[in-house]
């Protein structure tokens, strides 16, 4: 185990401190993971999240009753948790889960960053 993580790009340390000070400074959005109790009803609670609860989102995944959101930094979480909230019974929702992004995210946008650089 480590206190302190560095992320590598080009042959360059791109950055270094703790996983939190990467996941603040580096994240870019955060995740809402919602499930619904009805399958019916996830077109509608998608369309809701999307539109209403946390505009501005993007749908990342969809298995059957489950998906995925990345939603803006920009969106106040209490707001976010309140709507969520709110419309929880409307929506049918089961749970949820809101949180930062992963470091292996943080890993992946260096790598990808990369890849752009050296194809151009």
């Amino acid at each position: 185990m480590c206190t302190r993580v560095g992320i590598m790009a080009s042959g360059r340390l791109r950055c270094l401190g703790s996983v939190q000070h990467l996941k603040g400074r580096f994240g870019v959005s955060y995740q809402v993971e919602i499930r619904c109790a009805a399958s019916e009803m996830v077109e509608h609670c998608i369309h809701a999240c999307l539109h209403e609860i946390a505009r501005g989102s993007v749908l990342e995944e969809r298995h059957g009753s489950y998906f995925l959101l990345h939603v803006p930094p920009s969106i106040e979480l209490a707001l976010l948790f309140q709507n969520l909230e709110t419309r929880k019974a409307e929506l049918s929702i089961w749970d949820y889960s809101v949180s930062q992004c992963s470091i292996e995210q943080i890993f992946i946008r260096f790598a990808k960053e990369q890849e752009v650089g050296m194809s151009s």
